[in-house]
């Protein structure tokens, strides 16, 4: 059992039940982790022997490894190494993001998935500085991949997929430095056909006429940007390093380039907040929507606000989380500033749900009981609403509490000192603790610190300034694709066909074997993605959501192998019949086959010319034909059939 991600930073309360965690990135060490356990396999050694083999690679945590004392206050008193040279782990990091492997032939799902796009990181790590932000700290320094490379793997990856969405991820996309001339080559290439962009949560700051412009060339659906706080003062404290006018600003650019949709994001109960900055949310959202509402009376924005939750590697990480109580009056609070119009909607992150997350997020080895506990009373998929039972939680906590003498709230609620053994303390990100408590202190202050990329080095211990150090990529630098010449062949974009009126080709196709377990709806994406790729000619609906005109007759059921469905597709351009057949055969899933390719001798939507539907059973007859023969004769003779299905519910 082999954890990942940022929350192996304090895995301890699931330490044990993982064999090891990687601390940091695993593009690497994730070979070298299988080669170990091969290695092991084969020499068929212990449990024990494997930990002491997986502890020798750099960046991997095994707990087993680990020994924790407690002092009689409950706090940690000691963390005991039981293996030299394994007494501190460093994150792994990889220095280069052009050096990330990236799949040029992802696995493709017929049916629409969440974030159900071609993904592209184009930036890790942020040094931005937020006081509250994990993700920041632990993936130090800001690494960017090179504009030329991201353009080569657009191409590559929507040749192979069919996507019509391509996600430029980083914690910030308008922090990538060739964000603008990227996106205007990307949209030079891809407007034709019909592709859009997703950029994860800007920041307010970088948001300008420009970039929301080029983001919404192609499709506008809703749009996110994360203020955090809403007032002056706790911007400062949490080092969010943006104002009011720029928020302003960024809402009046996204409405005036057609969206009309927009979600803010904030927190409350962060570190010397006060009630009138909880009032400020609302007066900030009000403010949003009447700029909203100038350019569009339909104009939304969506404000949602989740609980702070202080967590390790942050400045905040010594803090305390508000209690139950405290948090629910604030809602309440942050309830009356909200008008309750049309236009401006609030959502609030469950209270209940925080405190085991604050619990969890600073708890230590002990609070593997409470895991424990919740796992045995059938807490499952808790992270979603309708499987979370906050009594089955507490219940849970009052189970560790019983064993160890601490509480949930000890974890949660409770302020650290800068002497106290933290949870974390035998693991490096590489963020001294000394820059994370000289950080604290200077929210305090309300002190700005400016990003290291923008200004001067800050000294906070992630880079070595060889190896591992800031690697960007300048406007000033970029090259456009014009001037590129031959040297990216790949993102050239086709010649467009010599515009021609439209016709509609009727394509009849088959779909057998285990395909007959995908439905109409996976049916209809697997087919638009396999059009795409075959880079045909499709004439496109108007609009905002600018879709292919592509008709599908009725569905067939799921379960039932099919030779004569129907779709009818509308193209351009001067193309024979049967090259528009090979093209799309040639990028069908494999269980689907293109029958033919037709032009509609009748007139009406192609649900409108199906006059009837003929179903065929195949049943074996090699044994008792008359008992078949009698079976069908009084199933077609019989007026109705009941059929009653029942289902049985396991637990384990």
């Amino acid at each position: 059992m082999i954890a990942g991600g940022p929350c192996t930073f304090n895995g301890e309360p699931v330490a044990p039940f993982f064999d090891a965690m990687v601390i940091g990135e695993g593009e690497e060490v994730v070979h070298e982790l299988s080669d170990a356990v091969i290695d092991w396999k084969e020499s068929r050694g212990s449990r024990r022997e494997l930990h002491w083999r997986l502890s020798e690679i750099p960046g991997v945590y095994v707990p087993s490894l680990f020994d924790f004392r407690y002092a009689a206050d409950g706090t940690i008193a000691e963390i005991v190494p039981l293996k030299p040279g394994h007494e501190k782990i460093t994150r792994r990091v990889i220095p280069d993001l052009n050096l990330v492997p990236h799949p040029e032939r992802p696995v493709l799902p017929f049916m629409h998935t969440i974030h159900d796009r071609l993904p592209i990181e184009i930036q890790r790590g942020c040094t931005r500085g937020c006081r509250f932000c994990q993700v920041g700290m632990l993936t130090r320094p800001t690494r960017q991949r090179d504009p030329k490379k991201v353009l080569e793997l657009a191409v590559n990856g929507l040749a192979n997929t069919g996507y019509e969405e391509v996600g430029f991820l980083s914690l910030s996309a308008g922090d990538y430095g060739c964000i603008n001339p990227l996106l205007e080559d990307f949209f030079e290439r891809f407007a034709p056909e019909r592709v859009a962009i997703s950029l994860p949560s800007l920041r307010t700051e970088t948001m300008n006429d420009g970039l929301a412009a080029q983001i919404g060339k192609v499709r506008k659906t809703g749009f996110t940007m994360a203020p955090e706080a809403a007032s002056e003062r706790m911007r400062r404290v949490i080092n969010k390093g943006n104002h009011e006018e720029d928020l302003l600003v960024a809402v009046d650019s996204v409405f005036k380039a057609g969206w009309s949709l927009l979600k803010l994001y904030f927190m409350i109960g962060l570190p010397l907040e006060l009630p009138e900055d909880v009032l400020a949310i609302g007066e900030l959202g009000r403010k949003a929507q009447a700029l909203a509402r100038k350019h569009s009376s339909h104009a939304q924005v969506n404000v949602s606000v989740s609980n702070f939750v202080p967590k390790p590697f942050t400045p905040f990480q010594w803090d305390r989380m508000l209690t139950l109580e405290e948090t629910v009056e604030k809602h309440q609070l942050l309830k009356k500033s909200f008008p309750g119009s049309g236009g401006l909607t609030l959502k609030v992150h469950q209270a209940q749900g925080t405190m085991v997350e604050g619990a969890l997020a600073r708890g230590d080895r002990r609070a593997a009981t409470a895991v424990m506990a919740a796992y045995r009373s059938g807490q499952r998929l808790d992270g979603w609403g309708e499987f979370f039972k906050y009594d089955a939680w507490m219940a849970a906590f009052g189970e560790m509490e019983r064993q160890h003498g601490i509480s949930a709230a000890f974890f949660g609620n409770r302020e650290r000192q800068l002497e106290e053994t933290l949870p974390w303390d035998h693991l490096e990100c590489e963020v001294t603790k000394p820059y994370l408590w000289k950080e604290r202190l200077k929210s305090l202050g309300e002190a700005e610190l400016v990003d290291c990329v923008l200004g001067p080095c800050t000294a906070c211990g992630a880079c070595d300034y060889d190896v591992v150090t800031t690697r960007v990529y300048q406007q000033e630098d970029y090259l456009p694709l014009a001037k590129l010449g031959p040297t990216l062949d790949a993102v050239t974009p086709p010649t467009p066909l010599t515009p021609v009126e439209s016709a509609t080709v009727r394509i009849r196709f088959s779909k057998l074997g285990r395909m007959v377990a995908v439905s109409h709806l996976e049916t209809m994406v697997a087919i638009v993605r396999a059009i795409r790729r075959a880079k045909l000619p499709v004439v496109y609906s108007q609009g905002f959501h600018p879709k292919p005109r592509v008709a599908f007759g009725p569905a067939c059921p799921v379960g039932i192998e099919t030779r004569a469905e129907f779709f009818d597709l509308e193209l351009t351009g001067a193309l024979g019949l049967e090259r528009v057949r090979k093209a799309l055969a040639a990028e069908f899933p494999s269980g689907f086959e293109v029958l033919e390719a037709s032009l509609p001798t009748d007139k009406g939507s192609l649900s409108q010319c199906i006059s009837a539907i003929h179903y065929s059973a195949e049943f074996p007859i090699e044994r008792e034909p008359a008992l078949l023969a009698q079976a069908i004769a009084g199933f077609t003779a019989a007026d109705s059939h009941e059929i009653t299905r029942a289902e049985t519910l396991a637990r384990r």
